[in-house]
């Protein structure tokens, strides 16, 4: 297997285990939310992060069952396509987030923000990186497919068994 697609497997167990604790503390925040607003905004922060979890799952699934060569066809094909949706949408939250905690940097909330804006910078790079892999994963594994099923018929002509 080729390091980018290594990468992008690590890439998803890593969204997969921050999400599911950022998810965890986030339910957490929604219980003891002191007003609806603020209650609101939890809940589509935990959102995000279900999504999150659900795409990295998806993506972890898929690549047990295609890689190293086989196409993603089917029901995979549709689980693909829901976890490139799904990606899309979580890219798109991070960004939203990212931008509105840059807004927010001020003397008073410095080193808190920081640390936010750090963990949601990997985040960020991280799923962005996964979403580029998911757009060009299923044609890499179909011309793996091809080369390999290529591979066994030229094997059959080439047997040492030729009649004479």
């Amino acid at each position: 297997m080729e390091s980018k697609w290594k990468v992008y497997r690590i890439s998803n167990y890593l969204l997969l285990c921050c999400s599911i604790i950022i998810f965890v503390f986030s339910i957490r925040f929604i219980i003891n939310a002191p007003n609806d607003e603020l209650q609101l905004y939890s809940l589509l922060f935990s959102l995000l992060f279900f999504f999150m979890c659900i795409h990295s799952l998806v993506n972890i699934t898929i690549m047990a069952k295609t890689f190293p060569n086989k196409m993603i066809a089917g029901t995979n094909n549709r689980w693909h396509i829901f976890s490139i949706v799904l990606s899309l949408l979580s890219t798109v939250g991070l960004i939203i987030m990212f931008i509105s905690l840059v807004v927010e940097i001020s003397e008073n909330y410095f080193n808190g923000l920081l640390i936010m804006i750090s963990i949601l910078t990997i985040l960020l790079l991280t799923s962005l990186f996964v979403l580029v892999c998911q757009f060009s994963i299923k044609k890499y594994l179909n011309t793996k497919s091809m080369s390999l099923m290529n591979s066994w018929i030229d094997s059959i002509g080439n047997s040492s068994e030729a009649p004479e």
